[in-house]
């Protein structure tokens, strides 16, 4: 996951992450721009976010999956699939009002769109009409229209379309998007908030994966001094760990002393 995963852990991004499950991680080893080395071929940082939070019973989590039940999301993706837009931002509308008192519907969307995926009439591609970035892009308007474009849930959305650019190593198109999502943070959460430092150390991979070492670097630095001062204990090891890679990145980069 860029970090991005790191938007999956609150429910997003790495939100709800452990400790104990970051424990001894080493995140991220750049050896240049696109080099992502993975403790373990199973858990890719853009996949350990979604591990986590989906095995969080936080409240998002709970939520998250009592709406992905409750039948309202068979009825969207009827409606979508139908081709029938209306239906389907009525019903998407009606979810939001439902998931109003959750701190994220990052899941619920991850979930949704594996319910697409199931249901779709043929073979889903990333270019399919039923792939991941028709249906982002579906449902950023549809929770544009009904919450406005600075609510919390557009973050969410805007987190899951980045992570998938992540997840195909495109981060010259996921940069952009992670932008968009950290202007809606702000403004939705502040800028010192625990959510906000996810998605900039998300920002903060993505940087890194394009070889922008020293912009990373501030960024993750910038993080772990708020993570630290407000005791965000989830957040403040990945910014340590970022920030202590792209040092390294940083000396290789400049070579060997003369």
């Amino acid at each position: 996951m860029s970090c991005s995963a790191m938007r999956e852990i609150s429910c997003r991004s790495l939100r709800q992450a452990l400790l104990t499950s970051l424990a001894g991680l080493q995140i991220l080893t750049f050896l240049g721009p696109g080099a992502l080395a993975k403790k373990n071929e199973s858990a890719t940082i853009f996949d350990l976010a979604g591990q986590v939070a989906e095995g969080d019973n936080s409240k998002d989590t709970l939520m998250c999956e009592t709406i992905f039940y409750s039948g309202l999301c068979d009825l969207w993706t009827k409606a979508y699939i139908g081709g029938k837009v209306a239906d389907a931002e009525k019903i998407w509308s009606k979810i939001l009002t439902k998931m109003k008192d959750s701190p994220s519907c990052y899941i619920l969307v991850k979930k949704l769109y594996q319910r697409l995926e199931s249901d779709a009439p043929e073979n889903v591609t990333n270019t399919s009409k039923y792939g991941i970035l028709p249906y982002a892009n579906t449902l950023l308007a549809a929770t544009e229209k009904a919450a406005g474009p600075n609510h919390r849930f557009v973050a969410d959305i805007l987190a899951f379309k980045a992570t998938h650019y992540d997840s195909i190593k495109d981060y010259k198109a996921a940069l952009p998007v992670r932008q968009r999502e950290l202007a809606v943070e702000l403004k939705a959460t502040g800028p010192e908030s625990e959510m906000t430092g996810f998605c900039m150390l998300d920002m903060t991979y993505e940087l890194a994966e394009l070889g922008r070492y020293d912009e990373g670097y501030k960024l993750a630095a910038r993080v772990l001094k708020f993570a630290r001062a407000h005791k965000y204990v989830r957040v403040v090891p990945l910014a340590e760990a970022l920030e202590s890679q792209l040092t390294a990145a940083m000396q290789r980069k400049a070579g060997p002393p003369h």
